[in-house]
């Protein structure tokens, strides 16, 4: 038998609702069970500023230094 792995997935998607959380226990390729799962929601403060920072990043094309905004969508992620 394969080894089974216990591994912790996280994710933040284009709605910018928040950080999904879960934890499943797998080989690789089939799952044999679903932990605990939860939604960690964004602030309003933090929902505007990721969703200015994205709108921002795109016109920016990761070229040159990295523009301030990203840096504000950092500092906003941590409080």
């Amino acid at each position: 038998m394969a080894k089974v792995y216990t591994a912790l997935g996280l994710m933040s998607g284009t709605s910018l609702d928040g950080v999904d959380v879960a934890v499943i226990e797998t080989d690789g390729e089939q799952i044999f069970s679903f932990g605990p799962a939860l939604t960690v929601p964004y602030t309003h403060q933090q929902t505007t500023v990721l969703g200015d920072a994205a709108q921002n990043a795109l016109s920016w094309n990761f070229e040159g230094p990295a523009p301030n905004y990203l840096e504000e969508a950092e500092v906003v992620l941590d409080k």
